[in-house]
């Protein structure tokens, strides 16, 4: 029969899908939403101020899930070390876990590494000398 789709996942049918690439699918959505949370713990001034709500995304289809069915205002957050809360925060914040690291060109000296909004900086330069990749520590 005629399969739906899962808003979210680029319209793909279900009923094309099966087992395990399905299993797969779904858990990259899936996201804990938790209301009402001390933000404490995710800045390193240790401010207490309280978000309405947040969700944390590993992945790029949890981004998009999230800013499609969660209400707004958005802030974005990460390691919480560039950020000064004053007071609590309404609609969503959305901490960026999404990491992985990717050459997309390696032409001589110039190499073009992608990395994910949600790694650190320190990992990153680890990964770049770990690879040869020398230059960014400097930044």
């Amino acid at each position: 029969g005629k399969g739906g789709s899962i808003r979210g996942i680029d319209r793909i049918p279900l009923a094309r899908l099966e087992g395990f690439a399905l299993l797969c699918i779904l858990w990259n959505t899936i996201m804990e939403i938790i209301e009402d949370i001390s933000l404490r713990s995710f800045n390193t001034f240790g401010i207490e101020a309280k978000a309405e709500r947040f969700v944390a995304v590993r992945t790029e289809a949890q981004l998009r899930k999230a800013l499609l069915n969660l209400p707004g205002p958005f802030r974005i957050l990460g390691g919480g070390s560039n950020i000064l809360l004053t007071g609590d925060l309404k609609g969503t914040v959305i901490k960026n876990e999404i990491s992985g690291i990717e050459v997309l060109e390696n032409e001589g000296e110039n190499t073009l590494v992608c990395a994910g909004g949600g790694m650190g900086w320190h990992e990153l330069v680890l990964w770049s000398l770990d690879h040869d990749l020398g230059g960014i520590e400097n930044l």
